[in-house]
């Protein structure tokens, strides 16, 4: 199997507490082709100091990393926008400083991507957890039922995707690998969204006809903590 270079971009601000975990998450992928990128949006507390140390001990893993910093708070999406402009791979993969990978997350997608090889945004399950990652603290249950046009491969519809993108949305960034070559033709992120990064794109992705394909493994730790965004 062709092992193309994928792009992780980890997406920090205020990290310091959750960013390690992140990072080790990277370290553990069991695919070899990998390139990190770290963007920090202006963190005032010492994420960018304990991303630069990791780095130095450990850019060994991959096989390019990048620290990207700013003087000023841009918002999510800007950040986004900032580490998928620089990246090399044939795939990007977004993650914020407090989630984590499994294993064999990126491993599983470029399988997936080998056997679908017509797919250019692959969404797939996440693991929920409150506070932290430890399998104690698992949100158990089905967090998100995706109709069958989400999970059908062979009968996904961008059309019902996109609709059903229009009332709400269920598909975390975590869950999500796109083709760098979308994202430059569809001009990334809306920076004019500054604290939604997700759900715009998918909306945009799927209005120019490109259809989400579902892997149906868990790929990721998704933490649900009181002073992220999501958890405001």
């Amino acid at each position: 199997m062709i092992q193309p270079l994928v792009s992780i971009i980890v997406l920090t601000y205020n990290s310091s507490l959750t960013i390690l975990e992140t990072l080790e998450s990277l370290k553990k992928q069991s695919y070899p082709n990998i390139e990190l990128i770290i963007s920090d949006d202006a963190s005032k507390d010492e994420t960018v100091k304990i991303c630069q140390t990791w780095v130095q001990a450990n850019s060994y893993k991959f096989k390019k990393c990048t620290i990207l910093t700013t003087e000023s708070n841009t918002g999510v999406s800007a950040n986004c926008n900032r580490g998928c402009k620089i990246a090399n791979g044939v795939w990007i993969k977004l993650i914020a400083g407090d989630d984590a990978l499994y294993p064999n997350a990126i491993y599983d997608f470029m399988t997936f991507s080998h056997n679908y090889p017509q797919a250019k945004i692959i969404h797939s399950k996440i693991n929920c957890f409150f506070n932290t990652l430890n399998e104690k603290n698992l949100i158990k249950g089905e967090i998100v039922k995706y109709p069958p046009y989400f999970t059908d491969n062979k009968n996904n519809n961008v059309n019902k995707q996109h609709n059903y993108l229009c009332l709400k949305n269920t598909i975390a960034a975590l869950s999500v690998i796109i083709k760098k070559q979308i994202y430059d033709e569809i001009g990334g992120f809306d920076e004019d969204i500054k604290q939604c990064e997700d759900w715009p794109m998918w909306l945009k992705l799927t209005q120019k006809g490109y259809t989400f394909f579902f892997l149906n493994a868990i790929t990721g730790k998704y933490r649900i903590h009181a002073t992220s965004i999501s958890g405001k």
